[in-house]
This record gives structure tokens, sequence and C-alpha cells, in this order.
């Protein structure tokens, strides 16, 4: 079975497999009463919501929607020929993990309050412990695992000094820094200047720690930048080298992409990259980025400016 994002293409098959689970089935008609249509679905998707589909032997075997904006779990279906195959564990996984890596603490679901239900049955034994009941139906939740993913962010504290040095005062990494590297005493001005941003506007560069060796690896996260007169918002990011061609920079700009059209509600992101600086060119590509336009940063730097409109998963390769 293959795992990968829901695509527009993929909508009509979804509200099949909705009309056709053992329990809980909903026609496109019962769900278009309640206002949800291919249309809604794509809308969702393309702004505070993100899906993921299962899919074999010729046909979609299943799919699971999260809600990036409040923490739930939104939808989970399989047909009925591809039960007890994990393949509904494996969807629940990736949405949990995708709404832990937006900073959600707690998830949340609605199922039917019946034990004997599968649905209830399948939620209990994976953690979900319910939290409300009302008439026929159970609100339960979850904490997510903080070390399912290898990586997760957080904004910088203070003992984050020697770890980011490593990085910041490393000229390899900043070659394409207006700065250069740094000192000490000038990272912990950096690190200091970050969490006062962060307080400041809820947003900003954080910390990337690697959960396995609990140390900081980098920052990613957002710059403010003013192009032509016009505010953007740019994805910003640097890693120790040690970590380089691991895929862990396009991890983190990811998650990074989706709080910005999810959490703060963007409709367009950016990166400014300079033409030598193939790496970040392949982070911002694998994140769905397109190249706009040639760019004299500050007047005088020749860079690139790379965009992406929110859209969603609807139109981009998984990162």
């Amino acid at each position: 079975m293959n795992l990968r994002p829901i695509e527009s293409k993929d909508l009509q098959s979804i509200f099949d497999v909705r009309a056709g689970t053992r329990e809980n089935r909903f026609s496109r008609e019962a769900l278009c009463e309640i206002g949800i249509t291919e249309e809604s679905v794509a809308r969702m998707l393309g702004t505070t919501h993100r899906g993921w589909l299962s899919e074999g032997e010729g046909k979609i075997a299943g799919f699971a929607i999260g809600d990036g904006k409040t923490g739930e779990l939104w939808v989970i279906a399989v047909l009925p020929e591809f039960e007890k195959r994990g393949i509904g564990s494996q969807l629940l996984a990736v949405v949990e993990e995708w709404l832990a890596s937006l900073g959600w603490k707690e998830l949340w679901l609605w199922t039917s309050s019946d034990p004997n239900k599968r649905a209830y049955s399948f939620y209990a034994n994976r953690g979900w412990m319910v939290s409300e009941s009302k008439a026929d139906i159970v609100y339960m939740k979850k904490k997510p695992a903080s070390n399912r993913s290898r990586l997760f962010l957080r904004p910088f504290e203070d003992r984050d000094l020697d770890d980011m040095h490593e990085v910041m005062g490393n000229r390899e990494v900043m070659r394409f820094s207006l700065s250069g590297p740094k000192s000490k005493e000038e990272t912990a001005l950096f690190i200091s200047q970050c969490r006062r941003h962060f307080s400041e506007r809820g947003y900003g560069l954080l910390a990337v720690v690697h959960t396995k060796e609990d140390r900081v690896i980098g920052y990613c996260g957002f710059y403010r930048q003013e192009i032509d007169g016009r505010e953007e918002l740019e994805i910003g990011y640097r890693l120790n080298p040690k970590y380089w061609g691991q895929g862990i920079a396009s991890e983190a700009a990811a998650i990074i992409r989706d709080m910005g059209f999810i959490c703060l509600g963007r409709e367009r992101l950016i990166s400014i990259i300079e033409p030598e600086n193939k790496a970040s060119i392949g982070v911002a590509r694998k994140i769905g980025m397109a190249f706009e336009r040639d760019y004299l940063f500050r007047g005088h730097r020749p860079v690139h400016i790379y965009s992406i409109r929110n859209i969603g998963v609807l139109n981009q390769a998984p990162p």
C-alpha cells in the first residue's frame, strides 16, 4: 500500500470511500446536506486542513484528514475489504504527527459513544481517552508522542547558546549571510532577538531540535522583509553542517510553511536565495516553492525570489 497526500484528483474517490465504510457511513447526499462537498473539502485542504490517503490494488483504500487550525482529527475512513491491514493506524499516525508538528500538545476528535462500535475501540486502543460525552457521541483527546518525529521546533532558550554558536560561527554555514560568521557574543544577541521577536509577534525564528540527540542543530522560521514596498514573510533556515543532506531542512521548512498558512493565515510566503546557493534552492522547491523573479536585495545583492501561495497540498508534491 502507498501512503501519500490527498490531491485534487482524489476528491471524488475519497467521497466514495466515505460512503462505503462498514460503520458511520455517509452518502454524498447526506454530506452535502451538512455542507460537506468536494468544493468545500478542496477549500479546507487548501487552507486549514491536510489529508493523506492509502492506495493499492488499483483503488483508494482509505484516507484521513486533520484540522491544523483546531488540532482535530477531522475524519478517518477505510473500506471494509482493507480493514485489519494496519491502514487506519498508518493514516492516524501521519495525521497525529502533522498536527503535533504544528505545536498542538493535545489532539481531539469525536466519535460514537457505543464501545461496541469499531471506531470507539480503534481510538481507545491507540491512546485516545474519553474527555466528554454528549448524547450518542463522545469527545476523545490524546497527547501526541513527542518523540515520533526526528525533529521539533520551539522558541529559543538561553541554554541553546553553545549549540547555536556551532552553527552561527561556522564559515560555511554563514557563507551566504550578510554578516558572515558570528562570535559567541553575537550569537547570544541573535538568540535574544529571536526570543523578543517571537514574544512580540507570535512568530519568528525557532530552534530546530534533534529529537534523538536532544540538541539544537539550527534554526528555521520567519523573517519579515520588505520587497518593493510590500511586506513579505520569508522562510529562512540554517543548519549545523553535520546534519546536511538528510532532508532535515526540508522537513523543518515544511512545518514552517504550514504554520504560515494555517496558524498565521498568510496567503503567500517567500524565500530569498542567492543563485549560487543550490542547497537552499532545493529546499524551497521541495516545500512547493517556485522561482518567481530576480531581485536586488537591499539594492545591491543579486538574489532569486522563490514563492508559494496558500493552495495547500492539493497541487503540491510532499516535501
